[in-house]
């Protein structure tokens, strides 16, 4: 569509054939990389797999997390872990465990 041709079945069959063992995440990431470069001519199934070798799920990750944090369910009293403190709670549960072993 972004180039304005009708593209045959057949060959989208190829396409999807081609890409379908890429993850979505990367597929997308792929195809607005191949929107933001195209010239006149679909993109090689082997241009779109470079593309999509290159995301990772970094950026992804960090804006899901900040919407999670971000959220507004939850409890009233709820406050963040300070620096260290999930590093305490691990050596906890970890001593608990080591007893619980004896």
């Amino acid at each position: 569509m972004a180039l304005g041709h009708k593209i045959p079945v057949e060959r989208t069959s190829l396409y999807v054939e081609g890409l379908n063992d890429i993850g979505l995440p990367a597929l997308r990431y792929a195809f607005k990389e191949a929107l933001r470069n195209l010239g006149t001519f679909l993109p090689s199934i082997g241009e779109i797999r470079q593309w999509a070798s290159c995301w990772t799920p970094e950026h992804e990750a960090i804006t899901d997390t900040r919407r999670i944090l971000d959220r507004g369910d939850k409890p009233p009293d709820w406050e963040p872990l300070e620096p260290g403190e999930t590093e305490r709670l691990l050596a906890a549960i970890k001593a608990r465990a080591d007893k619980t072993k004896l």
